[in-house]
């Protein structure tokens, strides 16, 4: 059976019922499938996000070691029942095989040859900045910070991370609160900017050292990251310096 022409000039057939109702079953699942999509997008980003957690919380806890305590932690004038903070001294191995000795803050009253936790290259870090800081200074940087009304040391170092366990973690906080002369910073998550000179930092290190050499394992990259360190600090000129090296820089 053949359908009577449309309107003259129009060179089409007249739309049918069932025309009609394919369109609209042609939007509905296309609708439909839009949904899917964007259902399945959201749900992969959600699993990335959970997986890319998953692995920060891995590599937090791969820098977690063990710490023994060296002495009884001293007991502090506080209710039995408040879990208190507390400074002892305690012996670590890094990661990389080194052994340290500090004064870390713990909770509780551990007794000598108990383990603690440490978040291995969160505080280690700072420690060793510390020593070179004061080496450097020729005296303790405590004795540099200068009181404030009340005789509080004011901060001299401001220490700027970003937002991994290790700089969010309780220890972390307690040992920066153990020294006045410093002052911690965490960036807005994602916001890299915000460290600017740290990570441009970074990316001199990868340029022009790491990225030239055939680096094979870990402890290889830790002797090529080293080495480039102390030729930064001692034998490179700064412009900011005076083009001298930072190890005869005056410190004021």
């Amino acid at each position: 059976m053949h359908r009577s022409p449309g309107p003259a000039g129009s060179g089409r057939l007249p739309r049918r019922r069932t025309d009609r109702v394919e369109d609209g079953a042609a939007w509905v699942l296309t609708a439909v499938g839009l949904f899917v999509l964007l259902l399945s997008v959201l749900a992969g980003v959600r699993a990335g996000d959970e997986a890319a957690q998953r692995g920060r919380d891995a590599e937090n806890e791969r820098a977690r070691v063990e710490a023994v305590v060296l002495h009884d932690a001293p007991r502090p004038d506080q209710e039995p029942d408040v879990e208190a903070m507390g400074a002892t001294s305690v012996r670590y191995t890094d990661m990389s095989g080194g052994i340290h000795e500090a004064d870390l803050p713990v909770t509780g009253q551990p007794s000598a040859g108990s383990t603690v936790p440490v978040w291995d290259y969160a505080i280690a870090a700072v420690e060793l900045a510390l020593v070179e800081a004061e080496r450097l200074a020729g005296r303790p940087l405590r004795e540099l910070a200068e009181p404030d009304a009340d005789g509080n040391r004011l901060p001299l170092i401001t220490i700027v991370t970003d937002n991994g366990g290790p700089f969010r973690s309780f220890r972390f906080e307690a040992f920066i609160a153990t020294h006045p002369e410093l002052r911690h910073v965490r960036t807005r998550v994602k916001s890299p900017g915000q460290n600017g000179s740290r990570e441009r930092g970074f990316g001199t290190l990868k340029y022009e050292q790491l990225f030239l050499e055939e680096i094979d394992d870990v402890l290889d990259l830790a002797l090529h990251a080293e080495r480039y360190r102390i030729d930064y600090n001692t034998v490179r000129p700064h412009e900011a310096v005076g083009a001298r090296n930072c190890a005869n820089q005056p410190v004021t």
